[in-house]
């Protein structure tokens, strides 16, 4: 070998060649053994290069790809690393969205979350230099990610009203708001997590969601009142139905109190208000009023122990709205308990309003069925013959005047199973076999 090698490069020939020779294995080596980081570092700077370019797709590329190799990457490169693509997945959200491309909008539609969740993993990595900023890109995104979970929160409704579930719907909004929760936490966004724990049956949860929201409403009242509020105690109140009648009927009046409250500072402000602004907040006031004093009413009527007041209340209602059918009805149940005369009277004054309400002429009918019914039991323990026949002549009377009013009832709902049956026996009672035999085919149809 030595003597080919002599042949062919003797001299100074061989020393270049050799030398040549330990360049080129150098530099190879030199590829071979290049740090890690090294190449991470230049991944990382070509993202930001693309990204400053506004080259969004290609930065996101580079990002990527220096991220997932991160045992090669130093905290202060994972700090950029997250940070810059947080921005980038931002000013992709932006471009799509201020277009029309529907593929680009669904392709970036959870852009925001992602953001969000690459700030906070950039503040993670910080030491302390650059908070402010991250921190500053966070708080921007605040709005945007309760505005994403909101939307998805009324999806979630519109499908349920339809008929229709999708909990991934739900999953979303509340990972959006929980997002925009972690980054301040404000009476809306506790309402609406509130909600999302309700419709997950997690009532405790909803429950302390929304007295934190109320808490921080009343901590920091807007300038502007916002009569939506009240939904919050309302909420309160039918969580804490099931559970001591009295709590809820506190939560109630609360909201009542801060309806009239916000009421009377909106009252200060209306002027600053355009006329269609205005309007709206009228209605929102009205209609929340109306379905607070409506609940009030309801648990007055569902309570055991608090009948005189729940009388009292329904009669301070009645001196306002003397004709509202609703709370007409209500208290007319309340009276069925203490004087059935004058609750027939109060039923009959709801017949006056409307012929037609359903539930008055089925209770009127049902008063007077239970009175029919209590005069034949009264009769069968007479031993009087002459006393008997009075008896069972009222009760006769009693069950033909509750006749009209549930053959009323049945027209209005012809499926009402409740109706049929106190027909059927009615009938039975005064001797109707036509009439029977009516009925308790009628009966079979419907139980069948």
């Amino acid at each position: 070998m030595k003597e080919f090698w002599d042949e062919r490069y003797s001299g100074d020939q061989y020393v270049y060649m050799a030398r040549r020779t330990t360049l080129l294995i150098m530099l190879i080596a030199g590829i071979s053994w290049m740090d890690p980081a090294a190449a991470q570092s230049t991944k990382l700077q070509q993202g930001k290069d693309q990204f400053m370019n506004g080259s969004y797709y290609k930065a996101m590329e580079y990002f990527n790809q220096a991220i997932s190799m991160d045992r090669s990457m130093t905290a202060e490169m994972f700090k950029e690393a997250y940070y810059y693509r947080g921005l980038t997945y931002v000013r992709l959200y932006n471009e799509a969205y201020t277009g029309e491309n529907k593929e680009e909008q669904k392709r970036f539609k959870e852009a925001l979350l992602l953001a969000y969740r690459d700030y906070k993993s950039s503040l993670g990595y910080d030491n302390g230099n650059f908070w402010k900023q991250i921190d500053l890109e966070i708080r921007n995104l605040h709005h945007s990610l309760l505005q994403e979970g909101l939307i998805s929160l009324n999806d979630y409704n519109d499908k349920v009203y339809n008929g229709k579930t999708d909990p991934k719907i739900l999953t979303r909004a509340e990972d959006y708001l929980s997002a925009a929760r972690e980054i301040r936490e404000t009476y809306l966004v506790c309402d609406l997590l509130g909600q999302v724990s309700l419709v997950n049956g997690q009532k405790a949860e909803a429950a302390a969601y929304f007295a934190r929201s109320e808490q921080l409403y009343i901590d920091n009242l807007p300038e502007e009142p916002d009569f939506l509020m009240a939904y919050v105690l309302y909420r309160l109140a039918a969580i804490h139905k099931d559970e001591d009648m009295r709590i809820a009927m506190q939560d109630c009046q609360r909201g009542l109190k801060l309806l009239e409250s916000d009421y009377a500072r909106f009252q200060s402000v209306k002027k600053t208000l355009s006329q269609g602004r205005v309007q709206q907040m009228e209605e929102q006031y009205l209609l929340a009023q109306q379905d607070l004093s409506d609940l009030k009413l309801d648990l007055y009527l569902g309570s055991t122990d608090q009948y005189v007041e729940a009388i009292h209340v329904f009669e301070e209602e009645l001196s306002k709205n003397p004709e509202d059918i609703d709370i007409l009805i209500g208290y007319a149940s309340l009276l069925e308990k203490s004087d059935k005369d004058q609750a027939i009277a109060t039923y009959k004054k709801v017949l006056d309003i409307d012929p037609h309400q359903s539930i008055a002429l089925f209770n009127l009918g049902a008063l007077y069925y239970a009175k029919g019914k209590e005069l034949f039991e009264t009769a069968r323990t007479t031993t009087d013959d002459g006393q008997y026949n009075i008896l069972t002549a009222e009760a006769e009377n009693s069950f033909k005047t509750a006749r009209p009013y549930f053959e009323r009832a049945l027209a209005e709902d012809p499926k009402s199973l409740e109706s049929i049956q106190a027909l059927k026996t009615i009938a039975f009672v005064l001797d109707d076999l036509v009439a029977y035999e009516k009925y308790k085919k009628m009966e079979s149809a419907i139980s069948n």
